[in-house]
């Protein structure tokens, strides 16, 4: 005789433990995955911080790396090498909390901060570009017009005074150069004085001086040139600008750039930011996250 086998299906107890059991499964995997994705986002903000504070500062190192070339350190020294023919943007009498008292001078905004504080939020800085071309003798230069041969024409302009276009200095030198004509045969033939004699080694390279003014604003990095192509936003998301520089002592400039990364969140992040000094002003929309990269450069001159 044979034995149909009963057949059975799953009893409701059955069925709820089971959908018990899937939803704590279930529950675990999305917690798992919102924390991955969690993760995955609080990465991405940082890195797109701390690449955009990299960015802000390879934009300052090549300014920094010729800042105070040929060029007094000592805030009366650096005045009086422009006496003479004083660029306006560096000199500039009319509103002295904007003048330049350094070939590296920290700044507030637009206003310079007082020659006894250390730290600021904009950089000024006043530095000489290498234009390629060099000298093949020995020069003594002073304050009356001295011929120098160079072994390619520059891209100076002479008698201006209210420009760096007719300014020069050399690496090993201790005051600037101003142009007072250029040869009109071969260009290559400059009279130049300077506010300070001083002695110029053959072989040395010309270098143009220039100056840069590099403040944040509204989340950007904006870097002021003074060739007088104005204001220019050299980098986006940059929030803040915290300089430190001590003339007098070791004069190690230290530059720490507070940059955010793309996302804005649904509530405020962080508290406090690591690395962003808390005297420095903070940033107001606490939705993004932030970053800070420090980079340190010894002022050669």
């Amino acid at each position: 005789m044979t034995r149909e086998r009963k057949r059975r299906g799953f009893t409701l107890v059955e069925i709820l433990v089971s959908i018990l059991i899937l939803g704590v499964v279930m529950g675990a995997v999305m917690t798992l995955f919102f924390s991955v994705f969690e993760s995955y986002q609080f990465h991405q903000d940082v890195m797109e911080a701390k690449q955009r504070g990299h960015i802000a500062l390879a934009s300052i190192q090549p300014f920094v790396s010729g800042a105070a070339l040929g060029l007094p350190a000592g805030k009366t020294d650096f005045q009086n090498g422009f006496s003479a023919n004083p660029p306006l943007f560096i000199l500039d009498n009319a509103s002295p909390n904007k003048k330049f008292s350094g070939p590296v001078q920290l700044a507030s905004g637009d206003v310079v901060v007082p020659d006894d504080t250390t730290e600021g939020t904009a950089l000024w800085l006043v530095y000489g570009e290498p234009s390629g071309f060099g000298i093949e003798q020995d020069y003594e230069a002073d304050s009356t017009a001295q011929q120098i041969e160079l072994t390619g024409v520059l891209k100076v302009e002479a008698n201006r005074n209210d420009t760096t276009k007719s300014w020069i200095v050399f690496p090993a030198g201790i005051s600037p150069l101003y142009v007072s004509a250029v040869d009109p045969g071969d260009g290559k033939v400059l009279s130049v004085a300077s506010n300070k004699s001083q002695k110029i080694n053959a072989f040395e390279e010309a270098h143009y001086l220039k100056a840069v003014k590099i403040k944040v604003s509204s989340g950007n990095m904006y870097i002021e040139r003074s060739d007088g192509s104005g204001s220019q936003s050299a980098v986006e998301g940059v929030e803040g600008l915290w300089c430190v520089f001590n003339r007098d002592g070791n004069r190690v400039l230290q530059v720490t750039v507070l940059a955010r990364g793309d996302t804005v969140h649904a509530s405020e992040l962080q508290s406090s930011i690591e690395g962003w000094p808390a005297e420095a002003p903070q940033p107001t929309n606490r939705r993004y996250r932030y970053a800070t990269v420090t980079r340190s450069w010894r002022i050669r001159n």
